[in-house]
């Protein structure tokens, strides 16, 4: 992320991080945090839970091959929460996902090494309140899936009770992690940008 803001030209960012992308926001925020204008972070923190991060793993962790598109939603209806999406709105979601290769099968549009960072066996996910703790004094924003397996209601408890000022965005009968186009995640934004100097 430095090397991309370097190349950017970016000295400053509000950053918006989604999952794995929050936790590399809290990262940065302990490593160089003069650069963080501001965090919010969708349906990540400090304490992630292991079932929630198992389930990341079977989707992230292999590519299937889809023969069709057709196949790719019906995999991915079948195994992501509830994120609220329509039915007409899930090849739309599956085009996001997946991406047609030269072999005419649909692939993962990411890196399924990345699934390697994941806890193995029955390992616990690390402890990053140290990064949670280390983000300086920013406007901050959590957007939090009420269904999510991976960020438990006693973690965002416990991260709004250390930073009070944190906007929170809670989203009922979503899972992990919720996309950010619904109207009340897109007002939330907005604030936490608003308060942004």
């Amino acid at each position: 992320m430095l090397d991309a803001m370097a190349a950017l030209g970016l000295h400053r960012v509000a950053l918006l991080g989604t999952s794995f992308g929050g936790i590399l926001g809290m990262a940065l925020g302990t490593v160089r945090p003069g650069v963080l204008a501001g965090l919010a972070l969708n349906d990540t923190g400090p304490v992630l839970q292991k079932d929630g991060l198992d389930a990341i793993g079977e989707i992230i962790g292999r590519d299937p091959g889809f023969g069709s598109l057709k196949d790719a939603v019906a995999f991915l209806k079948a195994r992501l929460p509830p994120l609220g999406i329509t039915e007409a709105g899930w090849p739309a979601v599956a085009e996001r996902t997946y991406a047609r290769g030269e072999d005419g099968r649909w692939h993962p549009r990411w890196d399924i090494r990345i699934a390697s960072i994941l806890p193995k066996g029955g390992s616990a996910a690390p402890d990053l309140w140290p990064f949670f703790h280390a983000i300086p004094a920013i406007p901050s924003l959590l957007v939090w899936g009420q269904e999510s397996t991976v960020l438990a209601a006693r973690t965002v408890q416990d991260m709004r009770a250390a930073r009070p000022g944190m906007l929170l965005c809670s989203l009922p009968g979503i899972g992990h992690a919720p996309g950010l186009g619904e109207p009340a995640v897109l007002a939330a934004i907005a604030h936490w940008l608003d308060q942004i100097p």
